[in-house]
C-alpha cells in the first residue's frame, strides 16, 4: 500500500455503541478514529512492535470533531484517514466518517504528539515523516476560554478504571462521554451541527498513572456561535488511585476546576 494515500476501513455500529435513541454516540466515533490511525500505521510497517522496540508512543494533544450527521445501531459506516501535517514532534490526521448511503456523519482533525518511555516529547523520525511526504506544517489545536460564570452547572463523575487506556490516561473517547453527561445536565445535546474542540493535557505518566487533566472543551453550534462550553479538571485524593473528574457545563472554563495537590504540567509541547 501507499501510506501517503487515504486509508479506509468499514465499521459496524455495535449495540453498546448506540444510545437510547439507537444512534451512535460521539465517543464511539472517536474510538473508530483512534483504531483506524493504528491500523494505518501498521499497514505502513509501523506496528506496535516497531514503536515498543524504540520506546515510542503517540498521545492525542488536540481533537476537533464536527458532527454533520449520525448513524444507527447495526449500520456499517466507512472511516477514512490521512496524515495532513507534521510539526517536529506533532502529527495531524484528518479523518472522515461516511454513512452507508455516503452521507457525511463526522469529520475530525486530531493532533498527536510522539512521546518516549518517560512521557517526554521526541522528534518524529525521518522514516515516519516519509509516511506522508506532502504533509504541511500546521498550528496545533488550542482551546482558551474565560472563567465560568457562578451559575455554571457542575457535574462530578468518577474515573472508571475501564476508561484508562494503555497510555495510562483517561482515553479521549471517554472524555466525550463525560462531556455528553455534563451537556445533558446543562440542558444541551451533542448531535448533528455540533463542533467540539478538546485539548488534553498530559500529566507525568511515571508518577500519576491513573488519571490526567483536560483543558477546556468548547461546543459550537452550526452557525459557529458558541452556545455552550464545558471543561474538565482533576480531583485527586492521595489515598485513592483514580480520584475523580470534575466538570462544569453550560459555562466557559479557562483554568482547572479542582484543587490539584500535585499540580499540572503547564508547558506546551512545541
Amino acid at each position: 500500500m501507499d501510506p501517503s494515500l487515504p486509508f479506509s476501513r468499514p465499521y459496524r455500529v455495535r449495540f453498546d455503541e448506540a444510545g437510547p435513541d439507537g444512534l451512535v454516540r460521539p465517543s464511539a466515533l472517536v474510538r473508530y478514529l483512534q483504531d483506524l490511525a493504528w491500523q494505518h500505521s501498521e499497514a505502513a510497517g509501523f506496528d506496535r512492535g516497531w514503536y515498543a522496540a524504540r520506546g515510542f508512543g503517540w498521545l492525542v494533544r488536540g481533537l476537533e470533531l464536527e458532527l454533520a450527521g449520525t448513524a444507527g445501531y447495526g449500520e456499517t459506516i466507512t472511516v477514512t484517514t490521512r496524515i495532513t501535517g507534521w510539526r517536529r514532534m506533532w502529527c495531524r490526521r484528518l479523518t472522515e466518517i461516511l454513512g452507508a448511503d455516503g452521507r457525511l456523519v463526522a469529520r475530525a482533525r486530531i493532533d498527536w504528539v510522539l512521546l518516549d518511555v518517560t512521557g517526554r516529547p521526541v522528534r518524529i523520525p525521518s522514516e515516519i515523516e516519509a509516511f506522508a511526504p506532502h504533509a504541511e506544517t500546521f498550528t496545533p489545536t488550542r482551546v482558551d476560554l474565560a472563567e465560568p460564570p457562578a451559575a455554571a452547572v457542575v457535574v462530578a463523575s468518577a474515573v472508571r478504571s475501564a476508561d484508562v487506556d494503555p497510555m495510562a490516561h483517561l482515553n479521549n473517547a471517554a472524555y466525550l462521554d463525560l462531556v455528553a453527561d455534563a451537556a445533558g445536565a446543562a440542558g444541551r445535546s451533542i448531535g448533528p451541527g455540533t463542533r467540539l474542540r478538546l485539548e488534553p493535557r498530559p500529566t507525568d505518566l511515571a508518577h500519576d498513572e491513573a488519571t490526567d487533566a483536560l483543558r477546556p472543551v468548547e461546543l459550537v453550534a452550526r452557525d459557529r456561535e458558541q452556545v455552550d462550553a464545558v471543561g474538565l479538571g482533576r480531583e485527586r485524593d492521595p489515598a485513592h488511585g483514580l480520584g475523580g473528574v470534575a466538570m462544569e457545563g453550560n459555562a466557559a472554563l479557562g483554568t482547572e476546576a479542582c484543587d490539584l495537590p500535585h499540580g499540572l504540567e503547564d508547558a506546551d509541547l512545541v
